[in-house]
């Protein structure tokens, strides 16, 4: 549908026009709650880096030189963040701030009544803050541009990545199909209903376009460029909430009135993985230290950072009674010091601490004697005591682990502390400043926090509808119905809680000697992880 004029503007003005970028930095989501009420997803570190930085560096490496960051919370701690880092000397960035967006729909419309002739490069690049990409836009850019001067509807380009059925970057709930043309690359069916059961191509698809192709074994890279006239046609289809869901999937539709959306497809070499949930989690870190993702690796720093990894890279055999695995055994460790920005001696690794896939410590971090890393990052300053196990999981800064511990497939946050003895379940996420009391075991999927477990409220509500927050390791079915969901981060820092909360801790899940409450999940939450408890299974040591 559409007329036939040029892409719209003059092009000496489009010439002069820098290159823009939107990184919507939140994801309208609940995966990451409680952790994310007090700290923006953004920010939360992957292989011990602000997720914010890869998504800067993917612009940075394609000649990005205007970017917004669109935030509903959190925006003043994304712009103390931003403006401190090398980063806004390489860019001019904008943070902008609307807390009455509750999703990627209202984001855009609000970018169209406040920013329209402002973000007015064409194309300007649209992407999510947690995506991991070294692509290359450039080519695909120029494509856009050419045809936007065929036609004006041409308004959108998708890029999208093969992937297997049981790809790690394919979100559970995904049902993604799409038809491209063979010859434009114009993307004439698309759908993402999971609970379709059946598809209905009209007919005058396939009468009108020569040669198409249905793919099944594509996924959203979630990297789009976008002609400005995306960000009004949101605002003149009020109901628009979700890029796919209704933008894409409606346009595409829309057959004699519907903006085009084309596909451009990623390249061996390439690739593009969003941190969605704690499953994706732990498969992009997987994949950045299996160095999937070059040039964006560890000992690259990325956005001027000041830590310095040094690589170790060896082959060992079958160690059964430590549970690891025989093959290539990943170490990196971060020589830079934190109160000098200087090279330090780096983390203390023993001889005895036996290692199973890629492992990331991080500087000044101290490990005990006897302790087994199974493909988990450890962040800067922590101490793991002696017999220390853990496999499959990602501590942050500053986190103690005491003798004989054992944290399996979970993400602890800042100064969370796990007592001696004490075993953390499967999909655990333990919000700043848990403490886990000694020979406590945290049962699978918990979700702890230092703060009203009943504050569980940020305007936040499901932008894709797949709360996956299950565990990436192996399941047992019915663990999930035993994990209780728990959280909030403390509004002060999550330090250790004030002496009249003492009382409010849940000891039936941290022990007499531990602190936090259980964080209260929505219906939904509770209905996706019985559902994810069911579908997923897979063996994560030897994938990663």
């Amino acid at each position: 549908g559409g007329g036939g004029g040029g892409g719209g503007g003059d092009d000496d003005v489009k010439r002069e026009q820098p290159l823009q970028a939107v990184i919507l930095a939140d994801s309208f989501t609940e995966t990451f709650r409680p952790i994310t009420l007090e700290s923006p997803k953004v920010l939360l570190p992957l292989a011990n880096v602000p997720m914010l930085n890869y998504s800067l560096e993917l612009l940075a490496c394609n000649d990005v030189e205007e970017v917004f960051i669109f935030c509903t919370s959190h925006a003043n701690v994304v712009e103390e963040y931003v403006s401190n880092s090398p980063w806004s000397h390489r860019f001019k960035i904008k943070t902008v701030l609307s807390t009455g967006c509750s999703s990627v729909g209202e984001a855009m419309r609000w970018l169209d009544d406040n920013y329209k002739g402002i973000i007015a490069s064409d194309p300007f690049v649209l992407v999510h803050g947690d995506v991991v990409s070294n692509v290359n836009l450039k080519p695909r850019i120029a494509k856009h541009k050419e045809r936007r001067k065929q036609r004006a509807d041409n308004t959108m380009t998708m890029l999208l990545q093969p992937a297997a059925r049981n790809s790690r970057l394919r979100p559970l709930a995904d049902d993604m199909v799409v038809a491209i043309d063979d010859t434009t690359n114009r993307i004439v069916y698309f759908t993402d209903d999971a609970e379709a059961g059946l598809m209905q191509v009209p007919r005058k698809i396939l009468e009108s376009h020569e040669s198409i192709t249905m793919h099944t074994d594509l996924v959203d890279s979630h990297i789009y460029l976008c002609s400005p006239e995306v960000l009004w046609r949101f605002n003149e289809s009020f109901d628009y909430a979700d890029l796919r869901k209704d933008f894409i999937s409606m346009e595409v539709a829309d057959l004699e009135l519907g903006q085009m959306v084309f596909a451009e497809t990623l390249q061996d070499g390439e690739y593009s993985g969003r941190v969605q949930d704690p499953r994706a989690y732990h498969a992009v870190c997987g994949d950045l230290l299996q160095r999937w993702i070059f040039p964006v690796v560890p000992e690259h720093a990325i956005g001027g950072l000041t830590t310095r990894y040094r690589r170790s890279h060896t082959t060992v055999g079958t160690n059964a009674a430590a549970g690891c695995v025989g093959g290539a055994r990943t170490i990196y460790k971060d020589t830079s010091s934190r109160l000098n920005n200087k090279s330090s001696a780096g983390p203390r690794v023993p001889r005895t601490t036996s290692t199973s896939g890629a492992v990331m410590i991080g500087s000044e971090a101290v490990i005990g004697e006897r302790c087994t890393l199974i493909a988990s990052t450890v962040g800067a300053g922590c101490r793991l005591g002696d017999g220390v196990t853990l496999r499959e999981s990602h501590i942050w800064n500053d986190v103690v682990v005491e003798d004989g511990a054992t944290v399996e497939a979970s993400i602890l946050c800042d100064r969370v502390v796990v007592k001696s003895g004490a075993k953390v379940g499967r999909g655990c996420m333990l919000s700043y400043g848990v403490v886990v009391g000694a020979g406590v075991e945290v049962p699978p999927f918990t979700r702890l926090t230092l703060s009203d477990a009943s504050n569980n409220d940020d305007d936040f509500g499901d932008e894709d509808g797949s709360g996956d927050d299950e565990s990436w390791g192996d399941e047992d079915e019915g663990e999930a119905d035993a994990g209780v969901a728990a959280g909030a981060a403390a509004a002060g820092g999550a330090g250790g809680g004030s002496a009249a909360q003492v009382e409010d801790w849940d000891a039936e899940l941290v022990g007499l000697d531990g602190k936090g409450r259980a964080w209260t999940t929505t219906d939904k939450q509770e209905e996706d992880e019985e559902e994810d408890e069911e579908e997923y299974s897979s063996d994560v040591i030897s994938a990663v």
